[in-house]
């Protein structure tokens, strides 16, 4: 953020605590402070607007929602409770929450800047040869079509249940390595799509061909993704408009934020829909309460780590959590995850609930602030690794940053949602990415 930015940004919050005769004396030290560290111009860590697809831009909006725009929610709306989890949330534990938060930031903003502080090479040309995109495309391709079939068994059954239900087992395989694939195949449509996009010659094509091979695209890409879970659907049509700018396609600032806002709208009405059966998709709105809560929920908000702060016994569940969502194994690591601990903290029980364990709430729990500094230097090490390749390779292929930008995008879940995730990712959704990579790990010019 810039000066003028970081002025206008405090002011606005003071001038929310003003309108609604509530002023929130941690918050506005908190907001104060973010502020302020992103001000500073020596970590590079803010808004790249010349990329606006770079994965930063991603991380930097994770953290802008959790200490800037959730204090601004708790103005109006406070901190809602989630589930059985009723308490008056006190001072002292929305303070020490925040305080976790910062100790977030400020070690991943520190591992950032240590990668900074090396020189590296500014160009990445990857490349591969046409005919090995072509085959590794098709495999995707026949891969995916098989999951169809023997997930779905139709289009008609995948049609009337992927969109407006949550997933299920639509056949019951007895097999659980033909089960096991078909869940992997979900994925590699998407890359199937871009890989056969990497094929076609952009230079020397007017604007309207290019609009209409990324709207095409974006169609298939959504169509196939197979998968109800809405992150499934977009982090592959984020990739999708990663991969295609800026080189192929310039996209300004202004209408990709108004098309975010927009996306983001009917994704948490996609939730919604999908899960009640009286939901109409013709007319929906969604209450401005419940949207401030649907917004601290999933941003993650600091009420979201008091359960943990109360909950003053270390426990080891990081790797526990890491396999949670494995198949076979996980069932041996599931019954002391962080997400079962989670659950009985939040609702008395070890079951199923749509609650995310953040990553910083479970280093907490498991090593306590020191766990937390360490574990996002690493993450914010890392990620400025990943960004950098990003961006210094826009000579490389459009399969090659596709491949690159999904593995940032699922790498967010060690920001914004859990160990069990990360693991989910790396397991499931990042296979075809890694594939891909491989392809190209020796193939640079």
């Amino acid at each position: 953020m810039n000066s003028i930015c970081t002025v206008l940004c405090f002011c606005l919050f003071v001038f929310f605590q003003i309108i609604s005769g509530h002023f929130l004396a941690i918050e506005s030290g908190v907001v104060c402070f973010y502020l302020l560290v992103s001000n500073l111009s020596y970590h590079k860590f803010n808004i790249n607007f010349k990329y606006l697809f770079a994965p930063q831009n991603f991380a930097f909006i994770i953290f802008f929602f959790r200490l800037y725009i959730i204090p601004c929610i708790a103005i109006f709306y406070g901190y809602p409770s989630v589930g059985g989890y009723n308490e008056d949330f006190t001072q002292e534990t929305i303070l020490q929450s925040y305080i976790i938060l910062l100790f977030m930031y400020i070690s991943f903003i520190s591992g950032w800047t240590y990668f900074q502080l090396k020189p590296r090479n500014n160009v990445y040309k990857y490349k591969i040869n046409h005919k090995k995109i072509y085959i590794v495309s098709t495999i995707f391709l026949l891969f995916g079509i098989f999951s169809l079939i023997i997930y779905f068994r139709d289009i008609n059954t995948y049609l009337s249940n992927i969109y407006l239900s949550e997933t299920e087992e639509i056949i019951g395989l007895k097999n659980k390595i033909i089960q096991l694939c078909s869940i992997w195949a979900k994925f590699f449509l998407p890359f199937a799509i871009l890989g056969y996009l990497t094929l076609i010659c952009f230079n020397n094509k007017n604007i309207v061909f290019k609009f209409c091979i990324l709207f095409l695209s974006a169609i298939l890409i959504l169509f196939f993704s197979l998968n109800s879970n809405r992150q499934s659907m977009v982090y592959p049509l984020l990739t999708l408009f990663a991969a295609f700018t800026p080189k192929i396609i310039k996209i300004k600032p202004i209408p990709a934020i108004l098309c975010g806002i927009i996306c983001l709208y009917f994704l948490i009405a996609f939730a919604d829909i999908r899960t009640s059966p009286n939901a109409s998709t013709t007319a929906y709105s969604i209450q401005t309460q419940e949207l401030a809560k649907t917004v601290e929920l999933y941003a993650g908000g600091a009420h979201m780590i008091t359960p943990v702060i109360e909950n003053n016994e270390f426990k080891c569940t990081i790797i526990n959590s890491f396999f949670h969502s494995l198949p076979a194994i996980g069932k041996l690591f599931r019954d002391h995850s962080g997400l079962t601990i989670y659950n009985q903290l939040y609702f008395g029980f070890s079951g199923r609930s749509d609650l995310v364990f953040h990553t910083q709430s479970e280093c907490y729990m498991n090593g306590g602030y020191i766990l937390v500094m360490l574990f996002f230097i690493l993450i914010g090490y890392f990620y400025a690794y990943l960004n950098h390749i990003y961006i210094h390779s826009m000579d490389s292929q459009l399969l090659f940053r596709a491949a690159i930008f999904y593995i940032a995008i699922l790498f967010n879940s060690s920001i914004l949602q859990s160990f069990q995730v990360m693991g989910q990712f790396l397991f499931y959704n990042a296979i075809p990415a890694l594939i891909i990579l491989f392809l190209y790990r020796k193939n640079i010019r």
